[in-house]
């Protein structure tokens, strides 16, 4: 990015920098310039990367995607050869391809060998080491960030006109979209629940009881041929068929959920747990209705298997890879800016900014300017500070409403107990049974197909693209 001169930043926490934090570029030299990707747009001078170019020592060249195109749109860019030099994946597919090919790099030997020590700290953290390869090797540095910690917002308001309590169970969060509806408080023909349907795996952790598998010795159960995802999908349907959900839910994206809950055509929605989001929710809705309350459902109710929900492996949101064709000392430049933004003083950074912008100090305490942070970051943590410690965004809650959520998250979440195995014979056939799930699921949850009818139906198409063998390869690789 264009080069500025910056003034001291202020360090939020006790140094443990890098042996080369103090130097970034020597003078005379050029700033190694970085190519990576990102779902937020940066501008050319906002001084976060600035100061971290400073720092390290580098030139930073990000292109941006919207946030609900980065996944597809960097399938595309990998399928084409494209390959930033360092960026984020998520599935354990693209890492399979990525890594199998050697297409991206040791970065744990590189980080031993430069004595990177706040990285190789950051490979320490609890649940770390499933990222790592046969050889205990790490070609995907994780995304830390503990729990997750999606919400499930309320109109508090409307809840609190109508006379109700939080609900307890789906029963009574069912009852909860009736009164909604039947009351339109806000005269906006509301549907009662407005969500992007992946979203709902959370309402099926608390009918299933586990996340995707489920291994009781030798025993291996898959979720989605289970009696408690039948009836989840059966409590869907009834939603759609009582006119209680949005019936767009299976093409709407996060904006579009967004923009219907805010203007008051929804009273309950799924979105990121954090304070930004919640900001980002709560200033349009009382924009838009000034008596308006922002809530949250904690905890989320409770389904016959328990009150749970959903919770990403390893607490871990994505992966940092960088791209192995660069030149070696490329490649060493990368990992010292990764080693920085988990230091100190460059998750301090990534939270609060810079001093006198985006925070300021009183009587030792830090005081963000959250108007400046919102306008600038979107509400939450730099885009670059959750980079690979998402766990940014934790530290930094204040919000008793959001806390309380990730409270919950914290022992309430369900992470899949395995990674599944990445050879040829499995992906294809997790691909094939991917397939047909998902078309079932779509016919069932709207009604074209009923569950009781259809359930066996739908058990016959995944036992004929290779379920019982899918199931056999999980076993054997425990």
């Amino acid at each position: 990015m264009k080069k500025v001169l910056i003034g001291a930043l202020t360090v939020l926490a006790v140094s443990s920098a890098p042996v080369w934090a103090n130097g970034g570029a020597e003078e005379g030299d050029s700033p190694v310039k970085i190519s990576t990707y990102h779902a937020i747009d940066v501008p050319e001078d906002d001084a976060v990367v600035l100061a971290i170019e400073e720092a390290v020592g580098i030139d930073l060249d990000i292109s941006t995607t919207s946030h609900g195109q980065y996944w597809d749109s960097l399938d595309l860019r990998i399928a084409a050869g494209d390959f930033p030099d360092v960026y984020k994946i998520r599935d354990e597919d693209t890492y399979a391809l990525l890594y199998e090919d050697g297409l991206i790099e040791n970065i744990s030997a590189l980080a031993e060998e430069m004595g990177a020590e706040n990285l190789l700290a950051h490979l320490q953290r609890p649940t770390q080491e499933k990222y790592a390869d046969a050889n205990g090797n790490f070609y995907r540095i994780p995304n830390w960030g503990g729990a997750m910690e999606h919400a499930m917002y309320v109109r508090q308001d409307w809840l609190d006109q109508l006379g109700l309590e939080l609900p307890k169970t789906y029963d009574d969060f069912r009852d909860m979209l009736q009164a909604f509806v039947d009351a339109d408080l806000d005269g906006t023909n509301t549907e009662g629940f407005v969500v992007d349907n992946w979203w709902l795996i959370h309402v099926r952790m608390a009918f299933t009881g586990y996340n995707t598998w489920k291994v009781d010795g030798g025993n291996v159960e898959y979720e989605l041929v289970s009696d408690g995802y039948k009836d989840y999908l059966k409590y869907i349907a009834g939603l759609y068929q009582d006119g209680l959900i949005d019936p767009e839910f299976f093409t709407y994206n996060l904006q579009a959920v967004s923009d219907k809950f805010v203007s008051g055509q929804a009273g309950v929605t799924f979105k990121n747990g954090s304070e930004g989001t919640f900001n980002e929710l709560q200033k349009p809705l009382k924009q838009n209705f000034p008596n308006a309350k922002l809530g949250a459902i904690v905890p989320f109710p409770e389904g016959p298997a328990g009150a749970y929900k959903w919770g990403n492996n390893s607490f871990s949101y994505a992966q940092v890879v960088i791209n192995s064709a660069l030149p070696e000392a490329k490649k060493r430049k990368i990992v010292e800016f990764l080693d920085y933004m988990v230091s100190p003083e460059g998750i301090a950074l990534g939270i609060y900014g810079i001093e006198g912008i985006h925070h300021d100090v009183v009587d030792g305490k830090i005081v963000p300017n959250q108007d400046v942070m919102d306008q600038e970051w979107g509400g939450g943590v730099h885009v670059l500070g959750d980079l690979i410690f998402y766990g940014s965004r934790i530290e930094k809650i204040q919000n008793p409403i959001i806390r309380k959520n990730l409270d919950f998250a914290e022992t309430n979440a369900l992470i899949t107990p395995i990674f599944e195995p990445t050879t040829d014979e499995a992906l294809d056939l997790k691909a094939k049974l991917k397939e047909v799930y998902k078309s079932y699921r779509a016919k069932f949850m709207v009604g074209e197909l009923d569950v009781d009818e259809g359930w066996d139906e739908y058990i016959e198409a995944m036992e004929a693209v290779g379920l019982s063998r899918y199931i056999e390869i999980i076993r054997e690789s425990l």
